[in-house]
């Protein structure tokens, strides 16, 4: 006899009383669908209602048939977890035994794995050696090509075991690419390094041709400057000269001593000027013109300073008389002001003094008009008379 938990091979779990339980839920499924032809109008609150009852209902039903799910699941899910249960214990042995047995052969491919990538790097390494020549962008020197020779040659082929061989096509055609691409290189720098020296040789000779060009420049423009410079000077001689002679009397010594400057930091410094001797006789000439006229010069400054401090001691005399007269008149009319002020204030103090008795005295006649028919309140009479404004010139202030 067996357990009701145990489950024998091929065997299926009864379903009669599930059909059962379901066919009463079928039986109101029948009816619930009749519903759904239902139509009410929800703007009637009492069909609105009605259709939320009809909701309501159904609900119910979902509810139950949720909780028969439940009950007929409960003992299936109790046997499933037996069978679990004793399936995983099995297996987990199992599987222990597997792991025992398969722990070597996992130790001996990480070795092996190990291995081969030490294998493969060093293939790798080989073939990116061959191919150095070609990396877009790259500038290398024939040193840097020494270089890579060295590091293929320090490759040792018998440690590559099974792919020796392969290795050893990989090594010798990557050192005919290296070989032949060092002695590219060299080529190339021992072309660059004469293009070098002839630029730099074209370069010295541009260098020096321009050089000899300023010189001859130079020599030229030298040569320009002074035959230029000796034009300016005898002109200025000559400008000078017809000065003298046709304004001499106009000019002032400031006027002299410029042109006698001009020409001396000019012309003497110049000994080498093909024209020195000439230019400089000519201006011994008119150095000789220019001390007269430095002479008659002053003199005639000399009198016109004397006649200047004649009119200036004169015109001394003539401020001083006018600044003496200016003051006696500014003093009579001071005089003159005082005395009108002091009428106009004493006409002002007899005019107060005259207003001041007319108000007082009929500041007295109204008072005594105010209390004439009433001796016996004569104070409130004043009082009344003052607060009425019948009292000229008396105010009362609360």
């Amino acid at each position: 006899m067996k357990n009701k938990n145990e489950v024998t091979a091929g065997e299926h779990l009864p379903a009669v009383q599930e059909i059962v339980l379901f066919s009463e839920f079928d039986q109101q499924l029948a009816e619930v669908k009749k519903k759904a032809e239902l139509v009410f109008d929800l703007t009637d609150p009492k069909q609105e209602a009605a259709c939320r009852s009809e909701i309501h209902s159904i609900r119910g039903i979902k509810g139950s048939l949720e909780a028969s799910k439940k009950d007929l699941k409960q003992d299936v899910l109790e046997r499933g977890r037996a069978i679990d249960g004793e399936y995983n214990r099995i297996k987990g042995e199992l599987d222990g035994v597997i792991d025992v047995l398969k722990a070597p052969l996992d130790e001996r491919q990480v070795q092996e794995d190990a291995r081969i990538s030490i294998h493969s790097d060093t293939l790798k390494r080989l073939r990116e050696l061959s191919e150095v020549p070609l990396i877009p962008g790259a500038n290398f020197t024939s040193g840097a090509a020494s270089e890579l020779l060295k590091e293929l040659n320090e490759v040792d082929l018998t440690t590559l075991e099974e792919f020796q061989a392969e290795g050893q096509l990989i090594f010798d055609h990557a050192e005919a690419v290296l070989v032949a691409f060092k002695a590219k290189l060299e080529k190339a720098e021992q072309d660059a390094v004469e293009l070098e020296q002839l630029q730099a040789e074209k370069v010295e000779r541009d260098a020096q041709a321009r050089e000899d060009q300023i010189r001859e420049e130079a020599a030229e423009t030298a040569k320009q400057l002074i035959l230029n410079a000796q034009e300016k000077v005898y002109s200025k001689l000559l400008a000078i000269d017809a000065e003298l002679a046709d304004d001499a009397d106009k000019m002032t010594c400031t006027m002299i001593a410029m042109r006698t400057g001009d020409i001396e930091g000019y012309l003497q410094p110049q000994v080498d000027w093909p024209r020195f001797a000439e230019l400089n006789l000519f201006w011994v000439e008119i150095s000789g013109k220019l001390v007269q006229a430095r002479k008659d010069a002053e003199d005639l400054e000399a009198k016109q300073q004397e006649e200047n401090r004649i009119q200036e001691q004169q015109d001394q005399v003539d401020r001083e008389a006018a600044i003496k007269k200016q003051a006696q008149v500014d003093a009579e009319d001071l005089l003159k002001e005082q005395k009108k002020q002091e009428k106009a204030a004493a006409d002002k103090r007899e005019a107060n003094k005259k207003h001041k008795a007319k108000v007082d005295a009929q500041a007295v006649a109204d008072l005594c008009a105010a209390v004439s028919d009433d001796s016996a309140n004569i104070f409130g009479r004043v009082i009344e008379a003052i607060s009425e404004g019948k009292i000229t010139g008396v105010f009362l202030e609360y």
